[in-house]
């Protein structure tokens, strides 16, 4: 089964009690953050068990804009494994879905739901050898914004920046 990009099959799976199945593409063993709770927070309680895990903040340099950046690193297995998981910590927009990891080498995804607010929000992936390089998502609005990206690290991980800043 193909799924957003994503391969997998059906698995078969008990949660509290229940039994069911789950596409495969969207398991991980790295469990989602809940609402409202900082990053650095939900990265602190991940070390526990990935002791890998790296987590830097520091403040923009003055001559951008205040604000801060984030890095850290993700042991995802796969892109897409990466890409939900920081949708999530940064509630990225669900209607810009995961990226074809094969095409050209860039694409840029407007997002088609995005608040009339905002002066720009969109995904950019870029790719060398129909292979995913770098994942970009990119806010601003008046006051201000912040991008998020993701890069492959190693075969098992990821680096993340959030990068918020103030005009």
């Amino acid at each position: 089964i193909e799924v957003e990009h994503i391969k997998g099959g059906m698995h078969k799976v008990s949660y509290n009690g229940l039994t069911g199945y789950a596409f495969s593409g969207y398991l991980s063993k790295i469990r989602l953050p809940k609402k409202e709770r900082a990053t650095k927070d939900y990265l602190a309680d991940l070390k526990k068990e990935f002791p890998t895990i790296r987590f830097e903040s520091k403040p923009n340099d003055p001559d951008f804009h205040e604000g801060t950046t984030d890095t850290f690193t993700l042991p995802a297995s796969s892109w897409h494994e990466a890409y939900y998981i920081v949708s999530a910590i940064y509630e990225l927009p669900k209607s810009l879905g995961f990226p074809n990891p094969s095409g050209p080498e860039q694409t840029v995804i407007e997002d088609s739901k995005k608040p009339q607010k905002a002066w720009d929000s969109f995904l950019t992936a870029t790719r060398n050898d129909n292979a995913l390089q770098k994942i970009e998502y990119s806010y601003r609005a008046e006051g201000f914004g912040y991008g998020v990206t993701i890069t492959q690290l190693t075969k098992n991980g990821f680096t993340v920046e959030y990068l918020g800043f103030v005009d």
